[in-house]
């Protein structure tokens, strides 16, 4: 008698997972596709251009052998400096050198996570997870921003979520591991959080309780979690004895960033808001999946986590939509390794779906800037920046861009101090009208024949030394954003400030008003008494120091 035919509802097969060759497939055309486009020494920014020149100093700052947290002070982790020196080395130019940092990066996170995704997931979502790291780690748009507001600005975000999805990825039902295998995806997600710490502390931190509520599993996961933080935390303890004026620098600049601006901005239900809708389709995931699977309580509360964590991560940056870890929890309750039926193919259909139509219009964003750099030919008008030393890099105009001077200067010079004293108002400037303010201070410092004196812009930014080559004594601050990295309290003396300089230039329009303005009050005296006026434009006056 032939036996009887099982239900597919009751059926319990794993689900198929991708093949190691299929997901190197896919990480090849990934990166292949993306160095085609963004390895080619170009930069295109309509939106924080100040912010890409911040680490085009630093790369600058690099190469005369200085360290970040030791001979400059900066929150932002040292491999946001390191990375781009090297994309700087293989480009040959500051123009194209984040891209190709970005590249360098996704070359080493593509196969970390391609490996930690092996016999965890099949190819669908793991392709879109690649897919997702790899066009956050590259492309050069802030996350949930759109393709107008194209930037290598703060480029440690998107490297951090890159990185944060890819620690994320041992969370995955690991399916039959053995010993050697959880060891290296242990070793592997610790040399991640070591990265992360790295780039920005708020992504580590995030990533490293991941790794610990990895004790709530009863499978390989709880020793894999175990042993990363413990790589993770013994890698730390290296770093401070082999590294010590480093490691307390940075310790340093952390404090000092939440001293400035507070642990957290305090917008989580704002936040919440405007990523209602990847909420949503988060929700319809999960109730598709409990229709159909009992899930376990470690699976539901991770993928909580991952969601509620993901909010926190966004709170902490320049950056209101797309929670971009969402797809690893996605993943987690299509292969959560319970009953697989009809009703559970249904529910995979439904949860793939979802992470579809929550990664789209970002991909298309991603996609219209990809575009842009393909064929830069047919962008907007953009402001060529190659006879200010930066050969490759456009910043795009914008409608209105007309740019008149905030206020008359003086029409005698030595009225100076009364005036950038009494009156300190400052009008608001389009990115591609910042261009102009950079081609003007860099004229009126070789119309001066500065050439090996030390120049201290007193602005949000200073861009002379990395423009003209010139040199940078060590100490003070990468850039100096008021509320944010530094407080008034903090700044050095002004004997410190300026103690090196010849030149010091003042704004009569800046980027960032407010901290130009209080910048220019808060040093106000020392300037009257130490340095007279050498020159002037519609944008900058230059002081000169006195004799003696």
């Amino acid at each position: 008698m032939p036996a009887a035919r099982r239900s597919p509802r009751t059926e319990s097969a794993a689900p198929p997972t991708a093949s190691a060759g299929a997901l190197a497939l896919v990480c090849a055309l990934l990166l292949g596709g993306l160095a085609a486009v963004f390895g080619r020494g170009l930069t295109l920014a309509a939106n924080f251009t100040h912010d890409t020149l911040v680490f085009f100093d630093g790369i600058y700052r690099v190469s005369l052998g200085q360290v970040p947290h030791v001979d400059f002070s900066t929150p932002a982790g040292a491999l946001s400096y390191w990375l781009p020196y090297v994309g700087y080395r293989i480009a040959g130019q500051y123009a194209g050198s984040i891209e190709m940092a970005s590249l360098v990066l996704a070359a080493v996170v593509l196969p970390v996570s391609a490996l930690l995704l092996w016999r965890r997931c099949n190819l669908v979502p793991a392709g879109l997870i690649l897919a997702t790291i790899a066009g956050l780690l590259v492309i050069p748009l802030l996350p949930g921003t759109q393709a107008a507001e194209i930037s290598n600005a703060m480029q440690y975000n998107r490297w951090g979520w890159g990185l944060l999805i890819a620690c994320l990825l041992i969370a995955l039902p690991p399916g039959r591991t053995g010993v050697p295998r959880s060891l290296l995806s242990a070793v592997l997600v610790a040399g991640l959080l070591l990265a992360l710490l790295l780039v920005k502390v708020t992504f580590f931190l995030v990533a490293l309780a991941s790794c610990a509520l990895l004790v709530i599993f009863d499978d390989a996961r709880r020793m894999q979690g175990i042993v990363a933080v413990a790589l993770c935390l013994l890698g730390l303890v290296a770093m401070a004895l082999v590294a010590p004026e480093f490691a307390t620098g940075y310790v340093a600049d952390i404090r000092l960033a939440i001293e400035a601006s507070g642990a957290s901005r305090g917008t989580y239900g704002q936040t919440t808001v405007f990523n209602t809708q990847s909420i949503a389709l988060f929700l319809l995931a999960l109730y598709a999946q409990k229709q159909t699977k009992d899930f376990d309580a470690p699976t539901l509360v991770f993928a909580f986590w991952i969601l509620v964590s993901g909010i926190v991560v966004i709170d902490q940056n320049f950056q209101e939509a797309f929670i971009a870890s969402l797809p690893v929890a996605f993943a987690m309750m299509i292969h959560a390794g319970y009953r697989i039926g009809e009703g559970s193919r249904l529910a995979n259909r439904v949860t793939v779906g979802a992470t579809m139509l929550m990664l789209l219009p970002y991909a298309a964003d991603q996609a219209r800037v990809a575009l842009r750099f393909a064929m830069p030919s047919t962008t907007a008008p953009a402001i060529h920046l190659a006879d200010i030393s930066l050969d490759g890099m456009y910043v795009l105009r914008e409608p209105g861009d007309i740019f008149q001077p905030g206020y008359a200067v003086p029409d005698d010079i030595r009225d100076l101090p009364m005036f950038f004293r009494g009156r300190s108002a400052f009008q608001t400037m389009l990115q591609s009208e910042y261009v102009h303010t950079l081609r003007d201070g860099h004229a009126l410092l070789r119309a001066n024949a500065v050439e090996d004196e030390v120049v201290v812009a007193l602005d949000f930014y200073n861009p002379f030394p990395m423009l003209l080559d010139l040199p940078v004594p060590p100490g003070g601050f990468s850039w100096l954003h008021l509320g944010r990295n530094v407080h008034l309290g903090a700044l050095p003396p002004a004997e410190e400030m300026f103690g090196q300089a010849t030149f010091v230039m003042l704004p009569l329009m800046s980027i960032e008003p407010a901290a130009a303005r209080a910048l220019r009050d808060h040093y106000a005296g020392y300037l009257d008494n130490s340095f007279a006026p050498a020159g002037q434009t519609d944008f900058w006056i230059l002081l000169r120091r006195l004799p003696g």
